[in-house]
């Protein structure tokens, strides 16, 4: 195989491995901010990369002892199905929050992390 040939074959695959790297959901950018302090919260709100699956796309929310904290299940917003919101029933009390979520794209594939936040009154 020629050098030329070789630099071509390594391209293809560097450009196949970032197409199956993006076909993925990630998360890119979450309301209330991970590690951040926010006021009077009453709905968990994460953007994803790419269009998600409203019924295997979820957020679990627990309190900074680990309790969860018992809500409806989180929804894709109508608007941008690249968005899923989790509305709370009533706003946080103060304390430290961990979120936990799990994203699957319309084409199947499944992500999943979390992070913590501060509510303040």
């Amino acid at each position: 195989m020629s050098l030329s040939r070789k630099r071509w074959s390594v391209f293809l695959v560097a450009l196949l491995a970032c197409g199956i790297a993006a076909a993925h959901p990630h998360l890119r950018a979450a309301q209330p901010a991970p590690g951040g302090r926010a006021r009077a919260v009453r709905e968990i709100r994460l953007h994803f990369s790419e269009a998600l699956e409203p019924v295997l796309s979820t957020i679990r929310l627990e309190a900074g002892t680990g309790e969860p904290v018992v809500e409806p299940v989180a929804t894709v917003a109508s608007a941008d199905p690249r968005t899923l919101v989790l509305r709370l029933q009533r706003k946080l009390a103060a304390g430290r929050y961990q979120v936990h979520w799990a994203a699957v794209g319309v084409d199947g594939h499944r992500t999943h992390g979390g992070y913590s936040f501060t509510a303040s009154p």
